[in-house]
């Protein structure tokens, strides 16, 4: 690497760790409220608009502040090796359904046991969570959808009859949690997936209003997320997107890219376009427009302040991270936080490997963090062989059945410990197509490095260890290093600042 990228690394990391600590009024790692930040405006930079990787070429950038990890577990399953695993992920964050259908199986009678275990749960991890309010279908919707529960322990949403009296249970809702430290809520879960959600996009704008009126009447404090588009929404958003501007090609293109894991598994929803003319049916198939139905509204809301916090879902190729934040950053309101509360790898027509499983997974966090981020929940944490998949298409942190971590495992954990430090930040540095995403504060930082194509960084007296995706050791000393598409994520027990300074020798 020249000494000019050192310097600028530096340079960025030491003037950004000062930015971080006036705008944090000095609170160390113990004095991090979660929910309080998740309310808060942070100062992002969006990522380069027009070009591949998550920043323009020789640019230096303060993505956020206070970045944070966490795991969505399945807390009915035991697996050997999960406390364990999810104990390493400092100061993590998840999320809970809570079904009113389930929660007052009969007007005026509740059951509060699961969603109590749930916080106590997460409670003992020293975790935030996030409860999702759903209405569920029952006498609250005067009707039923398919099976009740099912294997999901769970029914699909319809708008409740009587919004006053749901707008009551969300008041006792979050009067019971709220003083127990939960105050993150998000509004129903991807309404465009009908396996969730069965009213029209209207329904949900009108439940919405409500819900969040709730909240806020029962909590002060309270941060409200939208439902979170399905990971699958986005793609026609995406490609209509590029149509609009004018650009056929790249719509496209698009959309091919943004479905391709999804053709194989959803033929009837998704189908490869040849041209545009393909694309605008797709985009005006049933599909199509409940997606963008949905978007659209979701979109509305937030404009109008119902939603404290935008909630992404994302499981596709890394590749489309760039397309799908540049979306985002036109669409929403300038100072409306971005969280990915779902994020996975959905691939259902490859085999696992360990190797390919890490270097994705890394690959979608850093773009995440690089675009400004701040948020970032894997799902699952583990593969159930006993749920609706018995094959594994969404590949979990942890082997199914011995609960061992896999590389992919250890490297999130890496990240989830370095963005835990007090005064932690994202910052990324991209450059003749090398390109490093810092997470750290003022105790122990992480860099995440990969160059587009092959290249070697030019040698450091004082070697910096880091893990490859395949979890081979690599190590930047005297000799240089290697570096290629794959990540290698390094560690220092030091400073944010110093890392331009350990990078540069």
């Amino acid at each position: 690497m020249t000494r000019r990228v050192v310097g600028l690394i530096a340079l960025l990391l030491v003037a950004a760790t000062v930015t971080t600590a006036c705008s944090d009024g000095g609170g160390g790692e113990e004095e991090r409220s979660g929910a309080a930040a998740a309310g808060t405006a942070a100062t992002a930079t969006a990522p380069g608009r027009d070009r591949a990787g998550p920043v323009a070429a020789a640019t230096a950038t303060r993505a956020l502040a206070d970045p944070a990890f966490g795991v969505k577990y399945d807390r009915f399953r035991e697996l050997d090796g999960s406390d364990a695993y999810l104990r390493s992920l400092p100061r993590g964050v998840t999320w809970y359904e809570v079904e009113r259908c389930v929660v007052e199986p009969r007007p005026g009678e509740y059951d509060w046991r699961t969603v109590d275990g749930a916080v106590a749960q997460t409670d003992a991890l020293g975790w935030e969570v996030v409860l999702k309010i759903r209405t569920g279908s029952c006498w609250v919707t005067g009707q039923a959808v398919g099976d009740d529960t099912g294997r999901r322990r769970m029914s699909t949403s319809l708008l409740p009859l009587d919004l006053e009296a749901h707008a009551e249970f969300v008041r006792r809702l979050v009067g019971r949690y709220a003083p127990l430290g939960v105050h993150a809520w998000a509004i129903e879960n991807e309404v465009n997936a009908l396996n969730f959600w069965q009213s029209g996009a209207d329904d949900y704008q009108r439940l919405a209003r409500v819900v969040s009126g709730a909240v806020r009447s029962a909590d002060p404090e309270a941060v409200v997320y939208d439902s979170g588009i399905s990971s699958a929404g986005y793609g026609t958003a995406i490609a209509r997107m590029y149509l609009e501007r004018g650009d056929e090609a790249r719509a496209v293109a698009a959309y091919n890219a943004y479905y391709d894991r999804r053709f194989s598994t959803r033929a009837a929803d998704y189908q490869r376009v040849d041209d545009a003319e393909e694309l605008r049916a797709q985009l005006d198939s049933d599909r199509g427009r409940l997606n963008l139905a949905f978007v659209d509204a979701t979109l509305a809301l937030a404009a109008e302040g119902v939603f404290d916090v935008w909630q992404l879902h994302f499981y596709e190729h890394w590749r489309n991270v760039d397309g799908l934040l540049e979306f985002l950053h036109r669409s929403l309101p300038p100072s409306m936080p971005i969280e990915a509360l779902e994020v996975g790898l959905f691939n259902p027509d490859d085999r696992f490997d360990p190797a390919q499983h890490a270097s994705e997974v890394v690959h979608t966090v850093a773009r995440l963090l690089a675009g400004g981020v701040r948020r970032i929940v894997f799902l699952p944490l583990a593969h159930n062989p006993d749920g609706r998949e018995p094959e594994e298409i969404r590949w979990g942190l942890l082997d199914p059945h011995t609960g061992t971590p896999r590389v992919a495992a250890s490297l999130f954990a890496t990240l989830a410990a370095a963005g835990s430090a007090a005064g932690a930040a994202t910052l990324v540095v991209s450059h003749d197509g090398v390109t490093m995403v810092a997470v750290g504060g003022t105790r122990r930082s992480a860099l995440i490095a990969w160059a587009d194509a092959g290249t070697r960084l030019g040698p450091r007296p004082e070697p910096l260890g880091g893990i490859r995706a395949d979890g081979s050791k690599a190590q930047w000393g005297p000799g240089g290093l290697a570096l290629d598409p794959d990540p290698v994520v390094f560690t220092a027990d030091v400073a944010l600042a110093e890392i331009g300074e350990i990078a540069g020798g």
